[in-house]
């Protein structure tokens, strides 16, 4: 009986998500933490709907308990809490550490998310590949240390990240710590897009509609 009690918490929070309410679902999601053998992927699906709902404050409680049960996608998450002082007081140290053991751990999207704390840059290039001044898509840096930037997000890469693979492009095509080189610039997008990663495969089409690499092909792009 206790066992068939404990279920029913889950199959209450899915219901709720497939009929839309989430935060019902949030609320039997941790419930669910409580009675099925705290399961710290039920705390992230209650973070997951707590943000959609604005409600931080849940979001955050969610995602520190998951990160205390070694939830790698949490860790990651309160890595980028603490870095960017975002719902928490900013700790870079917390930060670190906490990108350090998600990465451990198998997460290995924390590595783009740990190498931004380097490097200020946007998501995908515009037509001046040597700026990202128009994305406003940026994080609180360290400080600007891009060899220590590009080391982090070429082991992400290495290990199949394709948003590893489009910032490690993005250093290329804005010579940040190393020499502007367009055509490894654009190797680096490819290879992203090949791993379905969505801002890598923008950035090669526009190098096809701009002819970065001298090779022009409006149906490519």
């Amino acid at each position: 009986f206790f066992d068939m009690f404990k279920k029913d918490y889950i199959k209450l929070a899915n219901a709720a998500s497939e009929n839309g309410d989430q935060k019902t679902a949030a609320e039997y999601y941790e419930k669910a933490f409580t009675f099925n053998v705290k399961d710290p992927q039920l705390l992230f699906l209650a973070a997951i709907r707590y943000e959609n709902l604005r409600d931080y404050k849940s979001m955050v409680r969610c995602v520190e308990q998951a990160a205390k049960e070694k939830h790698p996608k949490c860790l990651a998450w309160m890595g980028e809490l603490y870095r960017d002082g975002i719902y928490v007081q900013q700790s870079w140290i917390l930060a670190e550490n906490y990108f350090q053991l998600a990465t451990m751990l198998g997460c290995v999207g924390a590595y783009k998310e740990w190498g931004r704390m380097y490097c200020e840059i946007g998501d995908n290039v515009d037509n001046d590949v040597n700026t990202s001044k128009n994305s406003s898509n940026f994080c609180v840096t360290i400080k600007k240390d891009y060899h220590r930037a590009m080391e982090l997000f070429k082991k992400g890469c290495d290990k199949g990240h394709g948003g590893c693979a489009n910032e490690v492009g993005h250093m290329y095509a804005q010579g940040l710590g190393v020499s502007v080189d367009i055509k490894e610039a654009v190797k680096y997008f490819k290879i992203a897009a090949e791993r379905n990663n969505s801002t890598g495969a923008l950035n090669v089409a526009i190098s096809y509609y701009e002819g970065w690499t001298g090779e022009q092909n409006d149906e490519l792009a």
